[in-house]
């Protein structure tokens, strides 16, 4: 069980009131049609995944708020999978924001 708990649909769910921010890694095969690999939107509300637009597009997706930080998308090993503490650090660092 990752910090947030799932739903059997693979939904994350958020504590409500909770603030996060969400960061995107688009899908090597569409990298062509971005200007960078990574996204992030900054403090979206309970209730979303946030940019539909980058979610359908991305490998994985991030959610990280006060509790922590966990994978709310992620093609290869799950949303279960533990998150590598020093790749999100530069997955952070490398991210545009998205307005």
């Amino acid at each position: 069980m990752n910090l947030y708990g799932k739903m059997a649909s693979g939904i994350v769910l958020l504590p409500s009131g909770s603030m996060k921010n969400i960061y995107y890694e688009i899908a090597e095969a569409l990298q062509y049609k971005f200007p960078h690999t990574y996204y992030v939107l900054h403090d979206i509300g309970p209730g979303t995944l946030g940019n539909m637009h980058y979610a359908t597009r991305s490998e994985r997706i991030w959610i990280e708020n006060e509790r922590g930080i966990a994978y709310a998308k992620n093609r290869d090993s799950g949303i279960e999978a533990v998150v590598d503490l020093e790749e999100f650090m530069w997955v952070k660092l490398k991210s545009s924001t998205i307005l």
